[in-house]
């Protein structure tokens, strides 16, 4: 009889830590890791809108000295636009390479990083990803059956245009007129060292047209669900929904489980209780394993929280550009978030195991102070 009671004791006491650290961790993962706040205030915190453009205008801007110093060795005499094609009427040659937005743009200008800036707000790219998290968690949660998402950036092409055109209208006034009876079809307007005659506004803004229209930079002007398809090997193109079907089991299953581990907590509380006997002792052995449980999660977190920004800095490729390090400031703050809150209710469990030796420890000093005697009878002198 003594060892099922021994044994009792230790079921109820492994049930009541496996069902904290169930609802610990399904509680951390349904309210940080699944909440689509997280990743916005993310962002936000680590300044990703602000330091987006820029970073994207250097990485860019070495893409395309890195282009041009391979096309050169590749094709000595040809330019990067794979053509020799000159205002002072050079032969025309065939292109060998297909335009891409680092070799229609001049980024060696220090003025194109700050068109970019002017015409890709911090706003906007604020409105896709932010759009872009809305629609990824409608889908996960089963608030809508499939993945849709639609960001119109119309009104980023109407930016760039106007301020490209701007900016080539304010280059070309600086440059001589052309001598001669120059060929202009096939002209590159960030190319140009010299002004042809009939050279109009509206001749800048058709060519920069065609060459953002011809490239790969935000390529089609919508991005919809369709633009996070791949195509695997046989050719057919996967969707979204496809390449991940399990995040919504995933997700429903993360909330399940913070459901039932919150039933078993209680459940394997009042199981523990019962197998120890008195009550102020149940409930002082109660409090040391909540107590010990909590400090077991409390003590590492704090030692992850010191040394984890440092950790994750050797993370980063050598030489990657800036775009790599805002993703991992991002991580950083998302990483500090799981932290922060993982020491929250780590804190609370310790603090109510800490009450719970407290309140026992008072109960028996009360219990204590509370013990009364009889008073004796005074003797009463007998006369014989």
């Amino acid at each position: 009889m003594i060892y099922m009671h021994v044994i009792l004791r230790f079921l109820t006491w492994s049930l009541l830590r496996l069902s904290l650290l169930v609802f610990f961790l399904s509680l951390i993962v349904s309210y940080v890791v699944l909440n689509p706040q997280t990743y916005k205030s993310s962002l936000v915190e680590s300044n990703a809108y602000e330091e987006f453009v820029p970073a994207l205008a250097e990485q860019l801007k070495n893409n395309s000295e890195s282009n041009d110093q391979q096309f050169q060795t590749e094709n000595p005499g040809v330019d990067q636009q794979g053509q020799s094609v000159m205002v002072d009427g050079g032969p025309d040659q065939d292109k060998s390479k297909e335009k891409d937005v680092e070799n229609l743009l001049p980024f060696e200008d220090p003025k194109i990083e700050l068109i970019l800036s002017d015409s890709i707000s911090p706003d906007i790219i604020q409105g896709f990803a932010e759009t872009l998290i809305d629609s990824l968690f409608a889908w996960a949660d089963g608030t809508t059956e499939d993945f849709m998402f639609e960001f119109d950036l119309l009104p980023v092409r109407q930016n760039l245009l106007d301020n490209f055109t701007a900016y080539v209208e304010e280059e070309i006034e600086t440059l001589p007129q052309c001598v001669g009876d120059e060929e202009i079809a096939d002209i590159e307007v960030f190319e140009l060292k010299c002004t042809p005659a009939g050279f109009s506004t509206d001749r800048i803004k058709q060519e920069i047209e065609l060459g953002l229209s011809g490239s790969d930079f935000l390529d089609g002007w919508k991005i919809t669900q369709d633009s996070f398809s791949d195509q695997n090997d046989n050719g057919d193109n996967k969707s979204f929904t496809e390449n991940l079907d399990f995040v919504p089991s995933v997700h429903s299953g993360t909330k399940t489980a913070l459901l039932a581990s919150a039933v078993g907590v209680i459940l394997s509380i009042a199981l523990f209780i019962l197998a120890r006997k008195p009550l102020d002792n149940a409930l002082s052995k109660l409090g040391r394993t909540l107590l010990s449980f909590g400090l077991l999660f409390v003590i590492p977190l704090l030692i992850v929280k010191i040394i984890a920004p440092g950790q994750l800095d050797n993370l980063l490729p050598e030489d990657g550009g800036r775009l790599p390090e805002i993703g991992l400031d991002v991580g950083e703050v998302l990483v500090a978030k799981i932290i922060n809150f993982g020491l929250i209710v780590s804190t609370v469990i310790v603090a109510i195991g800490f009450a719970l030796l407290v309140f026992e420890h008072y109960g028996k000093l009360s219990a204590g102070t509370k013990t009364t005697t009889m008073p004796k009878k005074p003797k009463s002198d007998s006369k014989l």
